[in-house]
């Protein structure tokens, strides 16, 4: 069943909670300072059917930012006149603000009917025609009513049972979200959220994130309209009853999400459209409010493409937030002055995770226009291709834009196919990168690489952490690995023990060079068993210094000629073969083999047979028992 929410809206004392009662029969002034003072000061609610909500909000100008909670995800406004008051200040920011808002139905209530003529309710009609052209409420229809008397009540009932079942505009298949409006704790139960659910579904039993916080907590029962649910569902007005927070941890403006979904931002790429009516205009950093959801927080403008921005225009701005708060693509805003409090304006969330702009990042924000699309498959291209060399994972374009997992999937897979992006496919979630990127990356890799292999003649490839460190040290590490992989599968490089090279590279040796590997060859064949030398021994043999020398070792290492054993010790690979050769012959009369045997058996020394039995374990042919080594298994 699609569910509708209703706000009210107007200025104070015009009669929207009275309104409400003769709809429902509800008060929803449950405060005693409201039945106090007569004006409403929080969020009331009733419920007018099955399936539809209505929200009062108080109408007084101190409120405004609770009115804005309010009707942050409301489907249809009523806007409240009082007859005998007409169009009032707060009646003029209301409607700004369900302008900002996005609010697309609503009725205009002309309200304590009774007290006027006629010919007076002809003129504010007149007027109201007026004050709502070219807005949302322009064709909409004007409701004579009385909520003292009763007069046109039943009519206005009859009235809003024509938006029940609209199309709904909320997202069931995405991640759950919703924003909190109410926290209290009813006895027996314990803590209660209520609020209108943005996207998504949730069961009894789930867990849940509370952000900013990060805090968790599990869904023990779930209510819509006052009946116990299993689960809910995008669209419905309902409460949550959780367990795991206490009653402060909690509050108004807080958000509960589908667990590890949803991030915390405190920078905002959005479209900012500034009402006409604004008193002033906003220029570089000016610090406004920022009203999103049912949270308020302060926030500094960045423009980034002018230097102010003047009532009735908009333009790209980055909000930069002094408090983290939960966001998404698509959110809308209000933005009040400082000091005194007045809407000025409002827009649109572009961008919830965008990095850090200034003035001069102008020329960087033609992927804007994309995300200001309605088109889900425009704004994952708008994302994955605002940078060349951005990695972006399923999951995370999942929490930035709000949608299903599947859905986010399928707008992938369209761009891979028009050549957009370059996609690995690794489960659960793919990967994306601009595919311009992607073989801008493939390229410096093998230019650098072959750059790499002219400094370094002697070396077989450059180690994954030098390329890492060296070469492209601003590419996520996740990429670079995927791009590698990518120039492995296309067969333009090859990667080993010995590093990362091009295909086809072999080392290329100068005539000292050869000298020196000869040099090296004969004194490490030479040394036999008698004592295998390390590359300090050799270094001072050969009076040539470390660095030159481990290259050439590595070199020959990758050519097969020397093997390096456990303790540094060096091996000429024949003599390796020989040592390998006598061990398993000993083991064809014997069952065990020690150390200072296999000694005598080499006619060498200690420290040489030592290394090479721990060589012999490595390569699984002896295995350790005690102080003795016992054959694993024959060798082909």
């Amino acid at each position: 069943m699609i569910h509708t929410v209703i706000g009210t809206a107007g200025h104070i004392d015009h009669g929207k909670t009275s309104i409400v009662k003769a709809l429902t029969g509800v008060d929803t002034d449950r405060l005693p300072e409201e039945k106090e003072r007569g004006i409403t000061i929080d969020l009331g609610f009733a419920f007018l059917g099955d399936n539809t909500t209505i929200i009062d909000v108080p109408g007084h100008e101190r409120f405004v930012k609770t009115m804005v909670a309010g009707v942050t995800s409301i489907d249809v406004a009523l806007l409240v006149i009082a007859a005998d008051d007409g169009i009032m200040p707060q009646s003029k920011e209301h409607l700004d603000i369900l302008k900002l808002l996005g609010v697309q139905r609503g009725i205009i209530v002309l309200n304590k009917i009774d007290l006027v003529d006629g010919e007076w309710a002809d003129l504010i009609e007149d007027d109201l025609r007026v004050f709502t052209e070219g807005s949302f409420l322009e064709d909409s229809p004007i409701m004579r009513v009385s909520a003292e008397t009763g007069k046109g009540i039943k009519e206005l009932a009859s009235q809003l049972k024509k938006f029940n079942n609209l199309e709904s505009n909320y997202k069931t298949d995405g991640p759950f979200r919703m924003p909190v409006d109410r926290f209290f704790s009813i006895k027996g139960f314990g803590p209660v959220a209520t609020g209108t659910v943005l996207c998504g579904k949730i069961e009894t039993g789930k867990n849940l994130d509370v952000l900013p916080s990060g805090s968790s907590v599990r869904v023990r029962n779930l209510q819509v309209h006052g009946k116990k649910v299993k689960v809910i569902s995008a669209g419905h007005r309902a409460a949550i009853n959780v367990a795991g927070v206490n009653l402060d941890e909690v509050k108004r403006g807080d958000v509960l999400s589908e667990s590890g979904v949803f991030k915390t931002t405190q920078l905002l790429d959005v479209r900012l459209n500034m009402l006409e009516s604004s008193p002033v205009e906003l220029c570089q950093r000016a610090r406004v409010r920022l009203h999103m959801g049912t949270a308020e927080v302060l926030a500094r403008i960045q423009l980034l493409d002018r230097d102010s921005l003047v009532p009735g225009d908009n333009a790209w701005v980055q909000l930069r937030l002094e408090s983290p708060i939960c966001a998404a693509w698509g959110d809308r805003f209000v933005i009040r002055r400082y000091s005194p409090a007045l809407s000025i304006g409002g827009g649109v969330v572009l961008d919830p995770r965008p990095p850090k702009r200034r003035r001069k990042d102008s020329d960087k924000l033609d992927h804007m226009l994309d995300l200001e699309s309605n088109c889900l498959t425009k704004a994952v291209k708008g994302l994955t291709t605002s940078s060349k060399y951005s990695l972006w994972n399923q999951s995370e374009l999942s929490s930035i834009l709000a949608r299903s997992l599947d859905e986010i999937r399928f707008s992938l897979l369209e761009l891979e196919s028009e050549g957009h992006l370059l996609l690995a496919r690794e489960e659960p979630h793919l990967l994306a990168i601009k595919a311009e990127g992607a073989e801008s990356i493939k390229n410096k890799l093998i230019r650098l690489l072959e750059e790499y292999h002219l400094t370094f003649p002697l070396r077989v490839g450059a180690h994954r952490q030098e390329i890492r460190q060296k070469i492209v040290p601003h590419i996520e590490e996740d990429l670079l690995d995927w791009m590698l992989g990518e120039l492995e599968e296309e067969e333009r490089i090859e990667s080993g023990e010995y590093g990362i090279r091009i295909v086809g590279y072999e080392i290329v040796f100068s005539k000292e060079d050869r000298d020196l590997a000869k040099s090296i060859e004969k004194l490490v064949k030479n040394s036999a068993w008698s004592g295998l030398l390390d590359i300090d021994a050799l270094a001072r043999e050969l009076k040539v210094s470390i660095k030159p020398l481990q290259s050439m070792i590595t070199a020959l290492q990758h050519l097969g000629t020397i093997v390096s054993i456990p303790d540094g010790l060096l091996v000429h690979a024949e003599n390796l073969a020989l040592a390998r050769t006598e061990l398993l012959n000993y083991f064809e009369n014997n069952t065990e083999i020690s150390v200072a045997t296999f000694r005598d058996v080499l006619n060498g020394n200690r420290r040489t047979a030592l290394a090479l039995l721990v060589q012999f374990d490595d390569e699984n042919i002896t295995k350790r028992c005690g102080d003795v080594r016992v054959r694993v298994h024959p060798i082909s």
